[in-house]
Parts: structure tokens; sequence; C-alpha cells
């Protein structure tokens, strides 16, 4: 059975979510900044401990080409911020900080002051000329300052370009690889893939999926619910659509076990869920098709109702007999 909604879907899926990413650029002025813009590796920066899991939040604000202000904020371990000290950003802390951020690519270094838990200053970067060579020894431009910078601020390591090469995928330009960077697409999610058996060909495609949030543990799931093998792109549609291994699971509980991806992704679709089956398994019917609950769904056929109407009949109805006895407001 083929899903005739599928492909439009996915396309409105992928616009709706590609822009969300790890990294967010915000531009601070009417336009977005594209990617390949040229953009200073110096500018502000702001510090701050986050609450949650006691990672450092640095954001940083610079100035592009076009003399657009940008500003990206990400996460880093504190051991990975060279110089600077736990109790720098403790609330009785009041004074200098100084430190560095170093990455394959340069380091970025940091001058300013903290006070109160926060801290603000200026930064800038360093490239490192061995980083450049070894791009062009991988098959890449070498890179600019300005792409340089932007690569050491996205990691984009040789670890990364390394486990990309060892699965075969093709060199891209570098707007292609700083993309690859701001989407969270390192060498674990590189190999973790790879491991699994996907490998997308180049290296937007991955960045794609990285996007859409298909990841290992999303795949593993999906085989711990039977779901094993799946072709790439039905791994994206499930996924956009929200069809996880839990909801396999209640489904099979439910007596739906197997169901092929159209029939999971027209059940999640249309609110097909294990307590809406259930429902009408206590109400008396257990021989109805996930095909038929999509029907009683999009009619609005309740379990309540079909209890009514086959306490009404004195016999079970079938589905095409209950949405019409709704359609036409009988049994009411």
């Amino acid at each position: 059975m083929t899903y005739p909604y599928r492909s439009t879907i996915r396309a409105i899926a992928e616009c709706l979510t590609r822009g969300t990413t790890r990294f967010m650029w915000i531009a601070l002025v009417a336009g977005a900044v594209p990617v390949a813009a040229q953009r200073s590796p110096a500018g502000h920066f702001t510090i701050e401990r986050t609450s949650s899991d006691d990672r450092i939040q640095l954001t940083i604000s610079d100035r592009d080409d076009r003399f657009r202000s940008g500003r990206t904020s990400f996460h880093v371990e504190p051991n990975a911020l060279r110089g600077l000290s736990g109790s720098q950003l403790d609330y009785s802390y009041s004074g200098p900080i100084h430190f560095a951020l170093t990455r394959d690519a340069g380091t970025i270094t940091f001058d300013g002051r903290a006070a109160g838990g926060e801290g603000s200053g200026n930064y800038s970067f360093a490239a490192n000329p061995a980083y450049a060579a070894s791009l062009a020894s991988r098959g890449y431009t070498r890179p600019d300052e300005s792409q340089q910078f932007l690569l050491a601020l996205h990691d984009v390591g040789y670890p990364v370009l390394d486990e990309l090469k060892s699965q075969g995928y093709p060199t891209a330009s570098l707007a292609d690889l700083v993309r690859m960077g701001m989407h969270g697409v390192d060498v674990d999610y590189v190999h973790a893939m790879g491991a699994l058996h996907y490998r997308f060909g180049s290296i937007p495609v991955l960045t794609r999926f990285r996007d859409h949030g298909v990841d290992a543990d999303f795949v593993q799931e999906l085989a711990k619910a039977g779901y094993s093998s799946i072709p790439s792109e039905d791994l994206m549609t499930l996924k956009d659509h929200g069809v996880d291994g839990d909801f396999i699971a209640d489904l099979s509980h439910a007596g739906f076990a197997g169901l092929t991806v159209d029939e999971l992704l027209r059940a999640r679709d249309h609110g097909v869920t294990a307590s809406f089956i259930n429902g009408f398994r206590r109400a008396g019917y257990d021989r109805f098709s996930i095909a038929d609950f999509v029907r009683l769904r999009d009619h609005g056929v309740t379990a309540s109702f079909a209890k009514r109407m086959r306490e009404r009949t004195s016999s079970t109805p079938t589905a095409n007999e209950l949405t019409r006895a709704m359609d036409h407001g009988d049994g009411e």
C-alpha cells in the first residue's frame, strides 16, 4: 500500500524544521545572514553557567562583510575553556577573566570581566596554519581566515573529517562543512550512524538527517520495536511524524504488531492511538483493521458511540456501518 501524502508532508516538514539547529544564528537586522557570508573573527562575547547541567554557555557577536551583526550561542564543557576557573562564574566573584577555546582549526581567545555569575568582553581568533594545509590534503579548498574561524567555532576538527573520509563521503564545500558543524554533526554521530549501516552519500544529506533528529538512539529504538534496516528516507519520515518506539509498542500491545511503515504513519497522522483502539475493544469490537480505525477516527466515531450502536442493533456493526450512522446522526 502506498501513502500518497508522504512526499508532500515530508517537504513541508523539512521547510518547518530546517531552521532549527544546535547553534542559533540570529540576524539583528532585516534579512538572514547566509552561511557563506564572510564573518569577522573578532567581536564581543558573553558567558554564563547554565543552571540545568553546569555547562558553560557562550554567546558571541560579530560583524560580517556586509556590516551586519550576527550572534551565535552554544554550550561547552567547563574544562574546554583553558584559563577559566569555575569560581570565576560564581556570584561572589568580580574581576577579570581570560580564557581560550582551542580547536583543530585555531584558538579563540576571550578577554573581559565577570561579576554576579556572568561575564562579557571581547574575543579574537588565531588560525592554525596546519589546519588549512590539512584540509587541502584531504581535497578541500583552503579556507580564508573567516571561514577557518567558523570551522573552529563549530568544531569541525580532524576526527570528524577522517571519519567522513573512512566512510567514503565525498569532499564538500567549506560552507557545507560549516553547516555540518552548526547542525551538530560530530565524529560520534557520523561513526554511530555508519556503524548502523547508514551512510548518506553526501555531507549535506548527512546534515539534513541530523537536523531532523535521526540519530543512533532513534534507529536502535525502532529496531527494538521490530523495525530494523529501514530505508533512510523512511527513518526521516517516521521521525518527522512522531512515530517512535513507544508508539509502535503501544499499537503492538493493542493487537497491531508488524504494521508497515505506511500504516504506522497513517495511524499516527490520523490520531489512532492504543487507547482509541482499546476503547472499541472494551465495547465489543475486536475485528477492526488499522484502516478501519483510521476511518472511524476520521469520521468522529467514538467507542461510546459504537457501544450505543451495538446495544441498539443487538449486533456488532461494521466500521462502514458505524461511519454511515455517525455521518447521518444515527444512534445519538
